[in-house]
């Protein structure tokens, strides 16, 4: 009885909150605006015809200047016509699904101020191009930037630690990720099913935790993972273009590439070598180079998970993947075995002359050992 006169007690305060609330259209914005003492307004939709949002931090109502704080649940979602949107710092959250489905929205700045991006904001916007957002950013909800199918590159903010959930699944064209510098850990299928993304190597050393199929059936095809990370799930599930892996010291917790049976190059910097918690592809074992610390070749040899591959060396790192000589520096010299290789002047041929490990020996690999000398 008293959860229920409780429960009718919410329900009277919300509808009295309601009332209270009068719905006013500014330059084609709508919104719910609260006069009085603590007035305020927040954001429920726009008028048909708005292609250019811009959402002000403060509107005028009655005489009263009332500060805009919110964007209601789903206030944008669905709209096939805006193309850009920029909402102010007043705004400190914005609240699940605001902008799913706008499918014409190519452009979103977010301002100084906001700190939380809710769950499916920008879920489904296959247009988007280009994401602004400042370090306030603290928090990216559950499947933020899923399916967006336009989105190629992002600068995320400094200030996020976690990457939720299916944040970026299924954002075909994503090729680059700024990465945080405070990021610690990225959660379960964030980037599942990222087609384009070709190179994992500039991931922050604060990070910890990589989550199951946190990368699953990407494009990946290069993977350096930074000291400092603790624990590997089955983050890299199904990525049939994985070629070459190098794997921390710090690893307390390993499950394993299922699916990754392309991979040519595995460096483990472990000096004591743990157990895998699963199996590599079969095929892996007998076809794919273990490179190990100095030394360490016979602790890998008597390690269960590790016994099994035929090629275990400690006298040659695939990483930088620049140095196709294998001299551990990267300078004229490799470039000129890279244009013999490609011209057909030389048939010493290794893997390690494939540098992007994309199955050919072209002008595309000569393009990384030239930026790899000049320091880009």
């Amino acid at each position: 009885m008293t959860k229920k006169l409780l429960l009718l007690i919410a329900c009277a305060i919300m509808s009295w909150s309601a009332m209270l609330a009068d719905e006013v259209t500014i330059n084609g914005i709508k919104y719910s605006a609260y006069t009085g003492a603590y007035g305020s307004a927040h954001v429920i939709g726009c008028e048909p015809g708005v292609k250019n949002l811009v959402i002000p931090a403060e509107i005028t109502y009655q005489g009263q200047t009332l500060s805009v704080i919110s964007i209601g649940h789903s206030a944008f979602a669905n709209n096939t016509e805006l193309i850009s949107a920029t909402i102010p710092g007043s705004v400190s959250s914005v609240t699940t699904c605001a902008f799913m489905n706008c499918t014409s929205l190519k452009k979103v700045t977010i301002l100084d101020g906001i700190w939380s991006i809710g769950s499916g904001c920008f879920q489904g916007c296959t247009s988007l191009e280009e994401v602004s957002m400042t370090n306030s950013v603290t928090t990216l909800g559950r499947s933020v930037f899923s399916s967006c199918t336009s989105l190629k590159s992002i600068v995320l903010s400094n200030s996020i630690e976690k990457i939720e959930s299916f944040a970026f699944y299924e954002c075909s064209a994503l090729t680059h990720v700024e990465w945080p510098s405070s990021l610690k850990e990225i959660e379960n299928n964030a980037f599942g099913y990222c087609k384009a993304f070709k190179q994992i190597t500039n991931l922050p050393t604060s990070l910890r935790k990589i989550n199951y199929s946190a990368f699953s059936f990407s494009g990946v095809r290069i993977l350096y993972l930074p000291e400092g990370i603790t624990e590997l799930g089955y983050a890299f599930v199904g990525c049939n273009d994985l070629k070459v892996i190098s794997l921390p010291s710090t690893l307390t917790t390993l499950s394993g590439f299922y699916g990754c049976k392309g991979l040519a190059d595995i460096e483990c910097r472990m000096t004591t070598p743990i157990r895998p918690d699963s199996d590599f592809d079969a095929d892996v074992y007998y076809h794919a180079q273990l490179y190990v610390p100095r030394g360490c070749v016979g602790a890998y040899k008597n390690e269960a998970g590790w016994d099994r591959f035929i090629g275990i060396t400690d006298d040659y790192s695939p990483f930088p993947l620049s140095d196709v000589n294998g001299d551990k520096v990267t300078d004229v010299s490799d470039a000129n075995r890279t244009i013999n290789m490609i011209l057909g002047r030389s048939t010493d041929k290794h893997h390690r002359d494939d540098v992007n490990r994309d199955g050919t020996i072209d002008v595309t690999d000569l393009n990384e050992v030239t930026n790899a000398i000049l320091g880009k």
